[in-house]
């Protein structure tokens, strides 16, 4: 059985979800000189279709390798590397244009903080911006402007450095 908890996906089971746009992929058709004498409808080149998905999905994964690490030493496998070969080419960097998800980096800000000398200059920044924040001869403006430069400082990546302060400042809202 092969397991299809892989994150959220339109359909229960995401192979039969492909298998259902690609024959909706394979019956469409196009037209061949259009708006000449010579104008004809043809079925569309499935071929095509599908070396731009797989080289995608390649793409999407990782790399070709990563695509078919369940068993790179198939034939199944073989042929799929070839297809991804000839499609984007072999070369490092040149799946990059095939992507279509968004290249995540996963990183430790508070670690990098560390490693870059920061993390006492943030944690200096935030008792300053603190203070004005709960300074009561401090002018609206500045308690605001002190309170949303504390907000950006908490949200830059995720869940490092942040310490927000336990309650609004005075007109904030």
């Amino acid at each position: 059985m092969v397991n299809t908890d892989s994150g959220p996906t339109e359909s229960a089971n995401p192979v039969e979800a492909a298998i259902t746009a690609l024959t909706a992929a394979a019956r469409q058709t196009r037209v061949r000189g259009a708006g000449t004498e010579h104008e004809k409808v043809e079925p569309v080149d499935f071929a095509e279709i599908a070396c731009h998905v797989l080289t995608t999905v390649a793409a999407n994964i990782g790399g070709v390798e990563d695509l078919l690490a369940g068993r790179s030493g198939s034939w199944e496998a073989d042929y799929v590397r070839n297809i991804v070969n000839s499609t984007a080419g072999a070369e490092p960097g040149t799946l990059l244009p095939y992507r279509t998800e968004p290249v995540q980096i996963a990183f430790d800000e508070e670690e990098e903080f560390e490693i870059f000398g920061l993390t006492d200059l943030y944690s200096e920044q935030v008792d300053e911006l603190e203070a004005v924040t709960f300074d009561e001869n401090a002018t609206e403006e500045q308690t605001n402007a002190a309170y949303r430069a504390l907000t950006r400082m908490a949200e830059p990546v995720g869940s490092g450095p942040s310490r927000l302060p336990r309650q609004l400042p005075r007109g904030s809202a």
